[in-house]
C-alpha cells in the first residue's frame, strides 16, 4: 500500500536518515556509558573487562560514531550536532596516541 491509500504521508529518505540518526545517537550514548563501566570493572575486577574496554568497545564507539555521523549528515542535522558526533572518533584517536608511550613501556616522567 502506498501512503495515499491509507491517508498517511509517505516517508521521505531524509526522515529515514533522521530516524537512523536518532536511534544511532542513543545507541552510541549507551556504548559510551558501557565504556566507562567496562573501564571501572577492568580496574577493580577482572582484566578481561579491560580488554573489552580497550579493544572491543573502543572499536565499536569509533566506527559507530562514524556511521552516526554519516546518518546525521544525510538527515540534514545541524552543524553543531555533527561536530559533537565528529569529535568522538577524534577523541578516540587522541586517546590512542596518548597511550603510545604506555604501550612502548616508557618510564614514568617523574
Amino acid at each position: 500500500m502506498n501512503g495515499e491509500a491509507t491517508g498517511a504521508r509517505p516517508v521521505t529518505g531524509e526522515a529515514r536518515w533522521a530516524s537512523a540518526y536518532r536511534i544511532g545517537t542513543q545507541l552510541l550514548a549507551a556504548a559510551i556509558v558501557l565504556q566507562f563501566l567496562l573501564a571501572g570493572m577492568g580496574i577493580f575486577g577482572s582484566g578481561q573487562f579491560m580488554f573489552l574496554h580497550a579493544v572491543v568497545n573502543a572499536a565499536l564507539i569509533f566506527f559507530g560514531s562514524l556511521i552516526v555521523l554519516a546518518c546525521g549528515w544525510r538527515a540534514g542535522a545541524g552543524r553543531a550536532n555533527l561536530r559533537l558526533v565528529g569529535a568522538i572518533p577524534a577523541l578516540v584517536i587522541l586517546q590512542s596516541i596518548l597511550l603510545v608511550p604506555y604501550h612502548m613501556g616508557a618510564p614514568a616522567p617523574l
